[in-house]
């Protein structure tokens, strides 16, 4: 029975207005980027920029416009029409330039998150590892040192032992 309420319930999402609503966005912020990118694309055009930035067919700055405004609403959440329509214009226009600081943000935002997740893990171990099991080897290998249990005849404490090989 969990399967099929499982199945209902996603029925129930796909039917309500939440996704209507959803898509609704979406294809606004989409056709906004894009425009944006349109208009990078002619601003581009008309300055004497590198070569490699105008040869690039027009479709590329609309797709690369459309992508940005969509990548935007994951950092940014406008609250009225107005704002969401100048966000993803403005994202539309950075194109190339905010997916790659997103790009960043976003790998920087996991490695910290992979950092502390490290830290946790493996710090209390090795401090566990510090507090009792580093001391006792350290008092162990001084007694088998100065007993000569290790690496030939007992060392007199403040006498430094003779190497082979040297006179």
């Amino acid at each position: 029975m969990d399967e099929l309420e499982g199945i209902y319930r996603v029925i129930e999402y796909l039917s309500s207005t939440k996704l209507l609503y959803t898509l609704v966005i979406i294809f606004i912020a989409a056709a906004f980027g894009a425009l944006g990118g349109l208009t990078q694309f002619l601003v581009g055009r008309d300055r004497s920029g590198s070569k490699d930035e105008t040869d690039r067919p027009w479709l590329y700055s609309v797709v690369i416009g459309a992508t940005a405004a969509l990548a935007s609403l994951f950092v940014f959440t406008p609250t009225d029409p107005i704002k969401l329509i100048g966000l993803c214009l403005i994202a539309g226009y950075a194109g190339k330039v905010l997916l790659d600081s997103l790009r960043t943000w976003l790998d920087n935002l996991v490695n910290r998150k992979v950092d502390v997740r490290v830290e946790e893990k493996f710090g209390a171990m090795a401090s566990e590892f510090m507090e009792h099991q580093v001391p006792g080897l350290v008092e162990q290998r001084i007694e088998e040192r100065l007993s000569g249990s290790e690496n030939g005849p007992p060392v007199e404490p403040g006498t430094e032992p003779k190497r082979s090989g040297t006179p």
